[in-house]
């Protein structure tokens, strides 16, 4: 670097980096960052090294200032490539944590597609006559649950839909035609009945299921009878256990 201080007299030319490395000493600009910040302490003892004694008297020590901050920006730039070779640019630092606390990679998965419903069609309106008693646990509830066999599919979206008849003491009916997903825990109301035909909901989503009100309901449902899903025959599989009886609500009577 040619560099001509201020003052009267020249400076005394800089000692090279090179003269305090041993002969033998490798660089390695490839592999860990950990060599690349070796790298930067020796130049870092460089500067360290350029003083006062270095400058002829009467000089500024503006050469001096001036390599101190070329050298600083060579040290930036040793360790910033010396971290991207080494691979670390792209780990996160939950994957810093689990390396150092487990001494190896994290795995990063894939994630699957995004689940999408498929396409839903109302069934026939259902005959009360051929309804199954559903043995659900409602707790205190006095509502009778009855599923409609015809109505039983299960999609290749993984949702069980059916149509469902809720009776009251008094003798009222509320018909609905829904659909459950195991393996998220939801539940969708489709459509209701009026008249004797189904009537769509305007705003119908999936909602997860709670145990709570009547929704226990739909935790019966899916914890005792739908879920998890038969591997095969799912349809004549879900019938036979939609008439079995409870072992929940046995157990409860027994009390």
């Amino acid at each position: 670097m040619a560099c001509h201080p201020r003052g009267r007299r020249r400076a005394r030319p800089a000692p090279g980096i090179e003269s305090h490395l041993p002969e033998n000493h490798a660089f390695p600009f490839i592999g860990p960052a950990g060599g690349f910040l070796n790298v930067a302490r020796a130049v870092k003892q460089q500067i360290g090294a350029l003083s006062s004694d270095d400058v002829g008297p009467g000089m500024t020590l503006h050469c001096t200032g001036l390599m101190k901050k070329t050298m600083r920006t060579a040290i930036f730039l040793f360790v910033w490539v010396g971290w991207l070779l080494s691979g670390r640019a792209g780990a996160t630092p939950a994957d810093e944590e689990y390396e150092e606390l487990y001494g190896e990679e994290v795995l990063h998965v894939e994630e699957r597609p995004a689940w999408k419903e498929g396409r839903v069609r109302l069934p026939p309106y259902p005959d009360a006559a051929r309804a199954i008693p559903v043995d659900v646990d409602l707790g205190q509830s006095a509502y009778r649950v009855l599923i409609d066999p015809d109505s039983i599919t299960v999609g290749e979206d993984s949702v069980v839909r059916y149509t469902l008849l809720l009776q009251s003491p008094g003798g009222t009916t509320n018909v609905f035609y829904e659909g459950l997903r195991c393996t998220a825990g939801q539940y969708r109301r489709y459509a209701y009945g009026v008249d004797g035909r189904f009537k769509l909901f305007p705003r119908s989503k999936w909602r997860y299921i709670r145990r709570v009100g009547m929704e226990k309901l739909h935790f019966s449902l899916a914890g005792d009878f739908f879920c998890p899903l038969p591997e095969r025959d799912k349809v004549a599989r879900l019938i036979r256990r939609l008439k079995r009886p409870n072992p929940k609500t046995d157990f409860a009577d027994q009390e």
